[in-house]
């Protein structure tokens, strides 16, 4: 059987030279077009994990924040007291240094004590705003830099 038959065997397609430069081709061709989205791809998965970390690590600041503020009525407005907690469990983010304040971005802290909190009993309230360094724009996701915001509310302790 001839290669040039209808019949498409294996071995004949493997035999011809002319086959093996246009696989080849393809390949490359294939490459060239899927690569670029890969490689978006990846950096959408990069900022994605980037960008869930600082909300996990503002979350449990805010927490720690709040926990701290809520044991009398005099730290539940001691904003000093806040932003070295929220600085401590934020040190690990880029963006928050040892010389990082609280009063402006990329590290915002205010604390508020209310005289009726969600269960009507005084309560300290605890805001944390973060801005993370430049990411890269993704489309949809991100455009540059992402603001994160988040507010915990605990109850006095002791007043």
């Amino acid at each position: 059987m001839a290669c040039c038959s209808r019949q498409r065997d294996e071995n004949c397609l493997k035999a011809s030279p002319q086959n093996t430069q246009r696989r080849k081709g393809q390949a490359l061709v294939e490459l060239v077009i899927v690569a670029p989205w890969i490689f978006f791809l990846f950096i959408a998965i990069a900022d994605t994990g980037f960008c869930t970390v600082a909300a996990i690590g503002v979350q449990n600041a805010a927490r720690a924040a709040a926990l701290n503020a809520s044991a009398s009525s005099a730290a539940a407005i001691d904003a000093a007291d806040a932003c070295a907690v929220v600085r401590q469990e934020l040190q690990s983010l880029p963006n928050i240094g040892s010389s990082t304040g609280c009063a402006g971005l990329p590290l915002q802290v205010t604390t508020q004590k209310l005289d009726a909190g969600i269960d009507g009993s005084p309560a300290a309230l605890v805001t944390v705003t973060y801005q993370t360094i430049p990411l890269v724009p993704v489309p949809l996701l991100f455009s540059g830099t992402v603001t994160l915001v988040k507010s915990v509310q605990m109850p006095l302790r002791a007043d």
